[in-house]
């Protein structure tokens, strides 16, 4: 697979590296993407390794349909590693994260294209060397979700379309680059698993379905791998929260994280998702008990949470909202999304607040935790030229 590479370098009005000082914290802009050859709005979080974050686009590159890119936090100097070309041959419009490999693989799926228009899933190897596995609908298609492994060369993740049930699908990419069907949803146990990484523990995966179960507001569910059982672990009711897009996140003692687009005690004019209230953080309790941590207002701590939360080594829960905070007239009227944080103690406070001038606007994803802290994500959209951005916050 023919790939392209290039660097761009922010220059002539393109803020580098720029600091947004407040008491609380430190936002620094690593990169603005323009929109062209470089990509143009990021919808995941970055994934980092040894000072260097990689992640896609889902617009941009010389045939609008995306890229891989890797950016130097140091530098801010991007690296595009494979523009996608659409068609049957490539993928097309990715809108998931990246996972790794100890070779320096990288591992994700594409949204569109691929042999049967059905999206694709694909290893890019450091040669630039691109190996591309097409859904074909039966067993999935349109794959939103970014990957995780195994250990052991294979690779997990869920489609949001088509599958026999037509409720989409979880799936298996082996390391010959097959893909395996491993669960087709029937909307009584869940639909539409959408962004954001599933967890993968003791053989079992977990993570959220958008639509589905016992009030048709989406799931919490875990399938054991050996035995191929699905179980749905919770059935969200609207108070606890309601249309889950994220993945999920564990800690070290097998407790779930995760957020909800709407549903909460809040409801509300700035509440503006698919049901009642503002979204909500969520804490599953040994695959059984259901806590709500958070529910949003829908004002300056933001409304609408679409990325999986992250926790630091002391177990703070770090996250954003798609809307929210400041409130920009004709451009994001209900705000233009947050960045918070929840204490091991509960309390809640916003971390970051977006204007869409220099520093980006709205949040698809969470944010990725640096080994000193550092938090890295990215926008879809906003910037100087209004194509997304990649930032950096010293929480």
């Amino acid at each position: 697979m023919a790939h392209h590479r290039s660097r761009f370098i922010l220059a002539l009005g393109m803020a580098l590296a720029a600091s947004f000082p407040s008491p609380a914290q430190t936002f620094r802009l690593l990169y603005t993407f323009t929109g062209g050859e470089d990509g143009g709005n990021p919808w995941d979080a970055p994934l980092l390794h040894d000072g260097m974050l990689y992640g896609t686009t889902w617009q941009g590159g010389i045939n609008d349909y995306g890229v891989i890119y890797q950016l130097d936090i140091h530098t801010g100097a991007e690296t595009v590693l494979h523009t996608f070309q659409g068609g049957t041959a490539d993928g097309a419009k990715p809108d998931a994260g990246l996972a790794r490999d100890a070779a320096g693989n990288l591992y994700g799926v594409t949204d569109a294209a691929g042999a049967y228009n059905s999206g694709t899933a694909f290893q890019l190897q450091p040669s630039g060397n691109l190996i591309l596995s097409s859904f074909t609908g039966a067993n999935g298609g349109g794959p939103q979700t970014t990957l995780v492994g195994d250990g052991h060369g294979n690779y997990y993740g869920g489609a949001y379309f088509f599958g026999p049930r037509d409720n989409g699908t979880l799936f298996k990419l082996d390391p010959a680059g097959t893909i395996t069907l491993l669960l087709a949803f029937n909307n009584v146990d869940g639909g539409g698993p959408k962004f954001g990484p599933l967890v993968l523990r003791d053989g079992d995966l977990y993570g959220t379905t958008f639509y589905g179960g016992k009030y048709n507001l989406g799931t919490l569910y875990r399938l054991n791998l050996a035995s191929g059982k699905e179980t749905v672990l919770h059935s969200f009711s609207g108070p606890d929260g309601a249309y889950p897009v994220a993945g999920l996140t564990a800690d070290s003692a097998g407790n779930l994280y995760g957020t909800t687009t709407s549903g909460g005690a809040h409801e509300g004019s700035n509440c503006i998702g698919q049901a009642p209230g503002c979204g909500t953080v969520f804490k599953l309790a040994n695959s059984d008990t259901l806590t709500t941590l958070y529910s949003f207002s829908g004002t300056g701590d933001g409304s609408g949470p679409q990325g999986a939360p992250s926790l630091d080594s002391q177990g703070t829960i770090y996250g954003t909202t798609n809307q929210g905070g400041t409130v920009v007239p004709q451009i994001c009227e209900f705000g233009c999304a947050t960045v918070f944080k929840i204490d091991t103690a509960g309390n809640f406070t916003t971390v970051y607040t977006f204007t869409n001038s220099a520093d980006g606007l709205g949040m698809y994803a969470g944010v990725t935790i640096g080994s000193d802290g550092t938090l890295y994500g990215s926008t879809p959209g906003g910037g100087a030229f209004g194509n997304g951005t990649i930032f950096a916050i010293q929480p």
